[in-house]
């Protein structure tokens, strides 16, 4: 008995389903869209379309390559930054290594303006918001010591 009751009630509920979805009309959340609507609307919002720049004003793709292939990645990586007895202290690290670096403080093991990191880097300063290092060619890095938060 328990059955026919179930039974009853699951084609009664999708009987009612199936009558409510044909009454309704179906809403497309996610329409697609062609970038030709999309210039009609903003037509229609703004009153025309912005200019559009010339294509010689435009870089190729291949000085977009090109540029991208040149930019190496920074030697060094920010991995903190603290204030020991009123002086900023950073530390910077590369492959393992880890290099403290200040201005004029007194830790024994940290490098001063002018000391040697690796492979030919030197330390130059510490500015407001960067490590500066000279890279072997003499050339000033700065590294940001804004440390992305956790």
């Amino acid at each position: 008995m328990t059955f026919r009751i179930l039974i009853f009630l699951a084609s009664w509920a999708l009987a009612a389903t199936a009558a409510a979805s044909s009454t309704e009309p179906r809403v497309d959340l996610f329409p697609s869209q062609s970038w030709n609507s999309l210039r009609m609307m903003l037509t229609a919002q703004d009153g025309g379309l912005p200019a559009q720049p010339d294509s010689a004003d435009l870089p190729t793709t291949v000085a977009t390559e090109t540029k991208a292939e040149t930019a190496l990645p920074l030697p060094f990586q920010a991995v903190g930054v603290w204030v020991e007895a009123g002086q900023r202290v950073a530390v910077l690290e590369r492959q393992g290594q880890t290099f403290l670096l200040c201005q004029r403080c007194r830790i024994g093991t940290a490098l001063r303006p002018g000391a040697p990191l690796m492979d030919g880097y030197q330390f130059k300063e510490l500015a407001p918001k960067s490590a500066v290092l000279l890279d072997p060619q003499g050339r000033k890095l700065n590294i940001d010591l804004a440390l992305p938060a956790q």
